[in-house]
């Protein structure tokens, strides 16, 4: 992603950071399709490559955009409000993911 990241700083410049983001994430919905083809590693680095240029695209500009809404001083609250749901989405996916694994994992016997 870094490397995308050096060029694609004029494209970030140049362009609305709404319009990136969409762009971006229509890239990373065809991120999967090289699995298709079957799940060797040449297809799992084009699946990286692809969400690492999307993310590339389009992560940046989510706090550009963000910031477009917000009063000034009040960038760092809105910020933390706007990525809460992230994180009490990964918690919930912890607990859900633990007590799948617990009850619905076969047990491996030696």
């Amino acid at each position: 992603m870094i490397v995308f990241l050096i060029f694609l700083a004029p494209v970030h410049t140049k362009y609305n950071s709404y319009d990136l983001i969409l762009i971006g994430t229509v890239i990373t919905t065809f991120a999967p399709i090289p699995m298709f083809f079957g799940i060797n590693i040449m297809n799992f680095m084009f699946f990286i490559g692809i969400v690492s240029f999307a993310e590339a695209l389009y992560a940046p500009m989510i706090n550009v955009f963000t910031f477009n809404f917000t009063r000034e001083g009040r960038e760092g609250t809105f910020l933390t409000l706007t990525a809460a749901p992230v994180y009490f989405t990964m918690a919930l996916t912890g607990v859900v993911g633990g007590y799948l694994l617990e009850n619905y994992y076969p047990v491996k016997e030696d």
